[in-house]
This record gives C-alpha cells, sequence and structure tokens, in this order.
C-alpha cells in the first residue's frame, strides 16, 4: 500500500486533536513531540499542522 494510500484510509488524521500536554513547542505551522514509538532515545518529530500527502 502506498503512504498516501494509506493515509486516505485512516478514519481520521492522528495528529489532529493532538493532548497539548504532549507538545513540547508550538508555532502556527506546527508543533515539536516526542515520538511515541521511537526508533531511538530522545526521537522527536516536527508536526505540520497542514496536512500534506506528499512533500518532495
Amino acid at each position: 500500500m502506498k503512504y498516501s494510500e494509506f493515509i486516505k484510509s485512516l478514519k481520521k488524521c492522528p495528529f489532529c486533536n493532538f493532548r497539548k500536554d504532549w507538545i513540547i513547542k508550538e508555532n502556527k505551522h506546527a508543533f515539536l513531540t516526542l515520538s511515541r514509538a521511537p526508533d531511538k532515545k530522545d526521537h522527536f518529530l516536527i508536526i505540520p499542522k497542514k496536512h500534506f500527502l506528499k512533500i518532495s
């Protein structure tokens, strides 16, 4: 399954209505949080507030 198909198949965006107490920093474009399934210690995610299917 392609990533775009996976995203479209979700019932809702996993990052919309994100818990505020999990956000480390935030601005009008994105927020910073620790990964809930980290590959490494201190694995951070920068989550854009605008939805994207493709980033290039």
